[in-house]
């Protein structure tokens, strides 16, 4: 196996959800046994905004076997189109997602992205 990386991601630049994402990633791989490397936070930063300073800096790091374990898909990306060219990339580049808080057999995290991108206009 792989490095582990989490990625966490806020909106608003609050703290408290940006610590809660950290706590969650964090106990998440304690409880799977997993060693967390580090954990990259975007603080304040909109989903639609995909020039990510912390998520650059990932996607510096990340190698093959690799695992990013995040909240939910929507820490990456807000755009369903954009999600699933993410998902598409880690795949080929064999890298390992883990959304703590989604379906593990969900196979369409996009097109269920773009329907609550819908439901929330």
């Amino acid at each position: 196996m792989g490095k582990i990386y989490g990625y966490c991601r806020t909106a608003r630049a609050e703290g408290n959800d940006i610590r809660e994402q950290i706590e969650l990633v964090s106990n998440y791989c304690k409880a799977k046994g997993l060693d967390l490397v580090v954990c990259f936070c975007d603080d304040g930063v909109s989903a639609h905004n995909v020039d990510r300073i912390e998520m650059n800096k990932l996607f510096d790091v990340i190698r093959k076997g690799d695992t990013i374990i995040a909240r939910d898909y929507s820490r990456f990306t807000r755009n369903p189109i954009t999600l699933q060219i993410f998902i598409d990339d880690m795949k080929s580049r064999g890298v390992e997602i883990i959304c703590i808080e989604e379906n593990e057999d969900d196979s369409a995290p996009a097109i269920r992205a773009w329907f609550e991108q819908r439901w929330a206009k």
